[in-house]
C-alpha cells in the first residue's frame, strides 16, 4: 500500500536535490487532468501546466507525459512544447528532435479499424458506452454506463476480440471504467518509461532520477520500472488501492501542488 507522500516530503526533496538529472513523468487523465465523463472534455489543470512548463525550462529537469491517449491528442491537451510525449501506452513517442513509432503500428491501424467496425454498433446499444478510436488502439469507455450494464460491455468486447487475442494479435487491458484494446506486441507504459529513461541517459550521460505519477491500473507497469531504477512512484487515488507505487497523492489538485513545489513556484 502506498504511503501518503506528504508524510515523506522532506526525504523526497533531499533525494531530488541530490540527483544530477530529474525526469518527471506523468499520466494525463486523472493525474494532470480531472476525470471527466467523456475523453474529449479533459483538460490539464492550469497549475500543472504552469509548473511543468517551468520545469522544462530548468537545467537538470526533463518532463514526460505518458498517456493512453493518441500522441497528437495528449500533446495538444498538455500544450508543453518542450516535453517528451508517449501516446497509446508507448506505441508512439515524440520529443524535440526525436520521433518513434512501434514497428507494427501500420498493421495495428488496419486491425483496429476492423475491430472498431465490429464493436461500434453493439457498444452503442449500451447506455453511456462508446468506442474511442486512437488509431493504433481502441478504448471502450463505460464511465457513463449504469453499473448493472458494465458486464454487458465487457461481454461485447470479449466476443469481438476473442479470436484476435487467441491469435496473439491484440491484448485487452482493464482500466478505470475503460477497456483498452492494443496490439499484443506493443509497448506498455513500463516499456515506454524504460525507452525514455534510456534515451535520456544516453543524451545527458548523468545519473537520472525518475519520478512517475499516475492513477490507473495501466500505470502499474511504469511504477515498476521507476522502482527498479531507484526513483519515485506516486499513485494518485484512494488509500486502499492495491499498487506497487511507493507514495500516494489524493487528487490532480495535489499533483499540482507537488509539481509547483518542485518548480519552486
Amino acid at each position: 500500500m502506498a504511503e501518503p507522500l506528504v508524510n515523506h516530503r522532506s526525504d523526497i526533496e533531499v533525494r531530488i536535490r541530490a540527483a544530477d538529472h530529474v525526469l518527471i513523468a506523468c499520466d494525463f487523465d486523472g493525474t494532470l487532468s480531472p476525470i471527466v465523463p467523456r475523453p474529449e472534455d479533459a483538460y490539464i489543470l492550469p497549475e500543472c501546466a504552469d509548473a511543468l512548463s517551468q520545469l522544462t525550462e530548468q537545467s537538470g529537469y526533463a518532463v514526460a507525459i505518458v498517456s493512453g491517449r493518441a500522441l497528437e491528442d495528449v500533446r495538444e491537451r498538455a500544450g508543453l512544447p518542450n516535453a517528451i510525449y508517449s501516446g497509446n501506452h508507448g506505441i508512439e513517442i515524440a520529443a524535440p528532435g526525436l520521433a518513434f513509432e512501434d514497428d507494427g503500428a501500420e498493421q495495428a491501424r488496419l486491425l483496429m479499424a476492423d475491430l472498431r467496425l465490429a464493436l461500434e454498433h453493439a457498444v452503442s446499444q449500451i447506455s453511456g458506452a462508446f468506442v474511442e478510436d486512437k488509431g493504433v488502439s481502441l478504448s471502450v469507455h463505460s464511465r457513463m454506463t449504469p453499473e448493472e450494464l458494465e458486464p454487458k460491455v465487457r461481454e461485447i468486447v470479449h466476443d469481438a476480440t476473442t479470436d484476435a487475442v487467441a491469435e496473439g494479435k491484440i491484448t485487452v487491458v482493464q482500466g478505470k471504467k475503460v477497456l483498452d484494446i492494443r496490439p499484443a506486441a506493443a509497448r506498455d507504459k513500463g516499456a515506454a518509461m524504460r525507452f525514455i529513461m534510456d534515451t535520456l541517459l544516453r543524451m545527458s550521460e548523468t545519473q537520472l532520477f525518475p519520478i512517475y505519477i499516475g492513477d490507473d491500473t495501466t500505470d502499474e507497469d511504469a511504477f515498476r520500472e521507476v522502482n527498479l531504477s531507484g526513483g519515485l512512484s506516486i499513485l494518485v487515488g484512494e488509500p486502499d488501492r492495491d499498487t506497487v507505487a511507493t507514495y500516494r497523492l489524493d487528487s490532480p489538485a495535489d499533483v499540482a501542488s507537488f509539481l509547483k513545489k518542485l518548480a519552486g513556484s
